[in-house]
């Protein structure tokens, strides 16, 4: 269980989501208020999700207390392997037919027309919705109820909680599992919160640094930090079984 509990929690920390929102955080007023207000959101979601499903429904979320944890673990690594090779084949959702197919003067250069811009991807799309949202006022609240929406149980998350509640493991390290995998995973909201005590030009720095590498990064290695997570937790649930 704590294996896996570590594996997920240090991948969480790559969402593109959570650390594009980072630096709108600091850049917003009061950023410390601002970051700390969005920390308290995620985690008031996340930690209630997680207590609720573990020590009050005393179920997994499929609905089961009698969950094969070791098996959930492969069926885990077995999706992300999946994922893994979807990415690195570059395979992208075709045009549905309701969709407006573009025309040639509006696609081919040489026609004299310049090409359309591409689609933007899911990442911007949210990026401006939370901008969007984010201009309506810079009440730390605002920050909050955006924290809110991010801590909206993910796959991850919902995996973590079958493979802690499936563990056996007594109610105190059920609740210490729960606890670290959130600490860990929301490190990458918590550290940057210190370091602006501390250093704020150097963490804004050091965040626009950390969060234009990701966004440089190809599917096709995001695709090996897949397989390798999916591998890691295929030999975690052989090995338990």
């Amino acid at each position: 269980m704590w294996t896996t509990v570590l594996v997920l929690a240090i991948a969480v920390n790559f969402e593109p989501t959570r650390i594009g929102l980072v630096p709108l955080m600091l850049a917003r007023p009061r950023p410390l208020l601002q970051l700390f207000a969005f920390l308290c959101g995620c985690l008031t979601m996340t930690l209630s999700v997680g207590l609720l499903v573990l020590f009050v429904f005393h179920k997994s979320p499929l609905g089961t207390d009698k969950t094969n944890g070791a098996l959930i673990q492969i069926v885990v690594g077995g999706v992300a392997l999946i994922v893994a090779a979807v990415l690195a084949s570059n395979l992208t959702l075709r045009r549905t037919s309701s969709d407006p197919v573009p025309s040639t003067m509006a696609t081919d250069p040489a026609a004299g027309a310049e090409p359309q811009p591409p689609a933007p991807r899911a990442i911007d799309r949210m990026s401006t919705m939370v901008k969007k949202i984010l201009q309506k006022g810079n009440s730390p609240w605002i920050a909050a109820l955006v924290g809110l929406g991010v801590g909206l149980p993910s796959v991850d998350y919902m995996a973590i909680l079958i493979v802690i509640g499936a563990s056996g493991a007594a109610p105190p390290a059920q609740a210490a599992a729960l606890v670290t995998f959130l600490a860990l995973g929301h490190a990458v909201v918590a550290v940057p919160l210190v370091s602006y005590l501390i250093a704020p030009a150097k963490t804004h720095d050091a965040v626009a640094r950390f969060q234009s590498w990701i966004q440089a990064r190809t599917r096709r290695e995001f695709a090996i930090l897949l397989t390798i997570i999916g591998l890691i937790m295929i030999g975690i649930g052989v090995r338990g079984r």
